[in-house]
């Protein structure tokens, strides 16, 4: 098998191509949603049979959306004790990919409330969600800042062609 290098450039494109990617799967799940909803011209459930997707919604995000502050803040923290700058970025792209599946979660359900029930008022949920997701794109700035990095680690994240790691890829079949 042939060893590949895992740079600091490759690091920072898949770190936001997997958070574009959960991003515009909400983004996409949305638009099937309001569009089957219009186009099929099934009437909209009464609110008060909603209740219990409301419920469901509601109790989803009041959990996630602390939490995806809480877990990646302690994750970061953790991270940034890390010994090697590979460590410490390893540990940071965990904290990140569970920030954004927690931020998800509120939204896929409240998305799937929508598309059941045809009330529009569960937008509102996937809405703070999106936002909350885009607030937290991963950029070099903000990775600097959250794992307090100086100096060399600065300047090889801002490197592109710094060697983190060497890894054997997939075989795809």
């Amino acid at each position: 098998m042939e060893k590949r290098s895992l740079t600091s450039g490759v690091y920072l494109q898949s770190l936001l191509l997997i958070h574009l990617a959960m991003l515009m799967g909400i983004v996409i799940f949305i638009g099937v949603a309001v569009y089957s909803r219009l186009s099929s011209g099934t009437p909209v459930i009464p609110l008060s049979a909603a209740m219990p997707m409301l419920f469901v919604v509601m109790a989803v995000s009041l959990v996630c959306l602390p939490l995806s502050f809480v877990i990646p803040r302690r994750l970061t923290a953790q991270a940034a004790e890390k010994p090697t700058f590979a460590g410490k970025l390893r540990a940071f792209q965990i904290a990140c990919i569970l920030r954004v599946a927690l931020l998800e979660a509120p939204a896929l359900i409240a998305t799937a409330a929508l598309f059941i029930t045809g009330v529009y008022g569960f937008l509102g949920v996937t809405l703070i969600a999106l936002v909350l997701m885009a607030m937290n794109i991963p950029t070099v700035t903000k990775i600097v800042e959250a794992l307090h990095l100086e100096g060399d680690d600065v300047r090889n994240l801002n490197n592109p062609a710094f060697v983190l790691g060497e890894y054997v890829p997939a075989e795809v079949n």
